[in-house]
């Protein structure tokens, strides 16, 4: 049994991931991303265990698992967009492909090119799916930039390419140093345990007060009405009592206030009051409740009215509960940043 530097760099990852496993599984919308982090502990220590030569015939089965890492992750980021069971049965499907190349296990580049192919299928998938989960969250979710997914594309991205490098790696293995093989071999297995402490960081760190869309507002998100599409008086009227409604009210000093929560309040059905407000304003539901939060900061920033307030305080005092979103949609509106316009004051509207 002969122990080599990566060797231990299996082991020292396997370790925390089969514990960080245990802490998540109890966690019903976490499960997909335990059962990734199960996987990549067995992957490490079967990879330990052939490699050192424990075991007198080598098992050949580490390469399939890597078969698995797509369909889990897909899964994972199913579980926290959508209320309904996380995982079911019929999910096994995600599987068959892993339980066919283990008759294949001899196969090996077939199998690395399968799990390429894989991972490209499962990140259009992850793609396709956070684009409508987008859109759905701007249609029914006034925090719906707080509650984006950018950094799941980002963490299934990397892992990708970490593949692809470590085929490369594979192919041209005939033509490197045995120093230079271990040393690339360590790095892609810390880096993809990087990218795993990432997703889980971001998994747990989550916002607990999204519980998820319903399957009917995944698949049905309003489209901004057509500007050419004039509303009718009647429609125009109905906008403007919706608009007394929330100003009344402040109900855009609801930092996670919903097309559901506004429904109760104007007594409208959620899918008539989000194609009154697509087609009056020209806006999705978030993006008008926003415009009334940047109007509520900037008035209190010009007055100067709050001189012991900081700037972030006084916007998610007005619903904001994001600091780049913040940041964002002010300059987008305004011109110019909340420190700046603060700075300007009462001249800011003289200019």
């Amino acid at each position: 049994m002969q122990i080599e530097p990566v060797n231990i760099v299996q082991i020292a990852i396997a370790s925390p991931a089969a514990i960080a496993a245990v802490g998540l599984a109890g966690r019903r919308r976490l499960r997909a991303i335990a059962a990734f982090l199960i996987v990549f502990a067995v992957h490490m220590t079967l990879n330990f265990v052939e490699e050192t030569g424990a075991l007198p015939q080598p098992v050949l089965v580490t390469p399939v698992l890597s078969l698995l890492y797509g369909p889990l992750i897909y899964l994972f980021v199913r579980g926290i967009i959508f209320k309904r069971e996380p995982l079911v049965w019929r999910d096994l499907i995600h599987a068959v492909p892993a339980i066919i190349a283990l008759f294949f296990t001899n196969w090996l580049l077939l199998i690395r090119f399968a799990t390429i192919l894989s991972l490209v299928g499962y990140v259009l998938a992850v793609i396709w799916t956070i684009w409508r989960y987008d859109r759905a969250t701007k249609t029914y979710r006034s925090d719906a930039q707080a509650l984006r997914l950018n950094w799941v594309i980002a963490v299934f991205a990397g892992f990708g390419i970490l593949t692809t490098l470590d085929v490369l790696r594979m192919l041209t293995r005939a033509s490197q140093t045995m120093e230079f093989q271990q040393a690339a071999y360590a790095g892609t297995l810390m880096a993809a345990a990087s990218l795993l402490g990432v997703m889980v960081y971001f998994a747990v760190k989550r916002p607990r007060y999204f519980k998820g869309l319903t399957d009917e507002e995944f698949r049905t998100p309003e489209e901004t009405t057509d500007t050419a599409d004039s509303p009718s008086a009647a429609e125009s009227e109905a906008f403007a009592q919706i608009e007394a409604i929330i100003l009344r009210e402040k109900l855009f000093r609801q930092p996670h206030l919903t097309l559901f929560d506004l429904a109760n309040h104007t007594r409208l059905a959620e899918r008539d009051l989000s194609r009154l407000i697509n087609k009056v304003s020209g806006r999705t539901f978030c993006d008008y409740i926003n415009a009334f939060r940047i109007e509520e900061t900037a008035r209190l920033l010009a007055s100067g009215d709050l001189p012991e307030k900081t700037i972030l305080e006084i916007a998610f005092d007005a619903g904001f509960t994001s600091k780049s979103t913040f940041n964002a949609v002010f300059k987008k509106d305004k011109g110019v940043t909340p420190s700046e316009y603060r700075r300007r004051g009462p001249n800011l509207s003289e200019q």
